[in-house]
């Protein structure tokens, strides 16, 4: 008998035990093991998925918030132009530009030769735009002084155009064409 099957036959049982218990291993590892480990490392997979969908909602919500908060404080904005810095009616724009520019106008040093009212409504603004054209004459320092003024004011007025042209007498004084406007808010009837 050759080495192999002397130890085969007198150490049957035990070798017989050692390979049922491997083979009972084997069973052990294909049935419980490995689909155990196939089934955590999807639910590694899973769960990195729903942390990736998770922190990207915390990013949309964040964004939406702050969206939301920029939202208000532009609706202030726009509450606080509307109620305090434009005129709220008609006749507050006329009581604005035309006493304004005309004490401006005085101000300046320059004569109110022609003045011009045009009031604008566009469909679907909400705004509607007061627009006057004053023609003025003086000096050219007394139209700077003019403009910086109006520019400067805390009125909310706008300068639409300015036309500068010469007398037409050789005096010297230039003539100012000015046309400036501004913007209320009408009250919508019900």
């Amino acid at each position: 008998m050759t080495l192999m099957r002397r130890i085969l036959s007198e150490k049957r049982v035990l070798l017989v035990s050692v390979a049922f218990l491997l083979l009972a291993d084997l069973v052990i590892y294909g049935l419980a093991v490995a689909p155990w480990s196939n089934r955590l490392a999807e639910a590694d997979a899973q769960v990195r998925a729903v942390e990736a969908l998770l922190a990207e909602t915390r990013r949309s919500h964040e964004t939406a918030a702050r969206a939301g908060e920029i939202r208000m404080t532009t609706d202030r904005g726009l509450d606080y132009f509307y109620g305090e810095v434009l005129p709220k009616s008609l006749s507050e724009a006329r009581a604005l530009l035309s006493p304004f520019l005309e004490t401006l106008a005085d101000d300046s040093g320059l004569v109110l030769e022609r003045r011009n009212n045009v009031l604008e409504r566009e469909a679907g603004n909400i705004l509607t735009k007061l627009n006057t054209t004053m023609v003025l004459s003086g000096a050219y320092e007394s139209i700077r002084h003019l403009v910086f003024a109006l520019e400067t004011s805390r009125e909310f007025i706008l300068i639409e155009e300015i036309v500068l042209g010469q007398a037409e007498e050789a005096s010297g004084r230039l003539v100012l064409t000015l046309s400036a406007s501004t913007y209320f808010r009408e009250e919508v009837g019900i």
